[in-house]
Formats: C-alpha cells, structure tokens, sequence
C-alpha cells in the first residue's frame, strides 16, 4: 500500500520547474496583476495605480519559479503552472 501511494504521488506532481530572469522579463512590461512578477521595494509602487503598468524592468533582482505541467484527471496540461516563487524586479523610471 504504501508503494502504490508513493507512485501515485509521483505521477501527479509537476512535470519540471522553469527559472524566468532577465532574459523572459527585458521585452515584458511590468504588470501590477501579474502572477508570477513584483516590484522591488524600493520603487515604492503603488498597487491600486494602474499608471505603474507598462513601466519598463531594468533589472530582476530574484528570478520567478514555476512548477510547470500537470497530470490531472482530464490528462496531461503542459500550460497549467503554479507559481513557486515571484520575481522581483527594479523599475525603470
């Protein structure tokens, strides 16, 4: 029994992680709503303004980590991700 538990619970879990730096983040632009990014600290962004939108990332002090793909009962769904940790990026005035 616990051998079919543990095999069951490995064919459920993510199929592999994915890192998203600077590469992924340089032509994306900041996204109050974004799941998977925030703004450091210290460029005091204010989340109910939606004028922060658009604004440029200079740089990605932590990169994002997300546990992609998923076996669920209806198969297996390549663009299920859940966010392991956001990024955290520096704005660009």
């Amino acid at each position: 029994m616990n051998a079919a538990s543990i095999a069951t619970t490995l064919w459920t879990q993510r199929a592999f992680l994915s890192c998203h730096g600077i590469k992924e983040f340089e032509s994306m632009p900041f996204n109050i709503e974004s799941p998977i990014m925030e703004a450091h600290p210290l460029n005091r962004v204010d989340y109910q303004d939606p004028g922060n939108n658009g604004r440029k990332i200079g740089i990605v002090t932590r990169p994002s980590l997300l546990a992609c793909g998923e076996d669920n009962h209806e198969g297996y769904d390549v663009h299920a991700f859940r966010v392991l940790a956001k990024a955290l990026v520096w704005l660009e005035d």
